[in-house]
């Protein structure tokens, strides 16, 4: 979860073009290669100051197509 103050719509979509820019990457942990699967959306959050974990995993499931909610479960 990357949280931006920006309200650019613009600048939160590169910023998801560039996470996901690095899918397959492998990084190197405990001696083994594990190539990188990253998901990112951009999502405009108008609620308060304070957005809780259980506000941003619904936003999230909201966001997921059916076959991501069946990946992700």
């Amino acid at each position: 979860m990357i949280l931006t103050g920006s309200s650019d719509e613009n600048y939160a979509r590169t910023l998801c073009t560039e996470i996901l820019s690095h899918n397959e990457e492998s990084i190197s942990w405990e001696g083994k290669e594990i190539p990188l699967s990253l998901y990112a959306r951009a999502v405009h959050y108008e609620g308060g100051t304070t957005l809780r974990y259980s506000e941003f995993f619904t936003m999230l499931q909201n966001e997921l197509s059916d076959e991501k909610k069946h990946q992700y479960n």
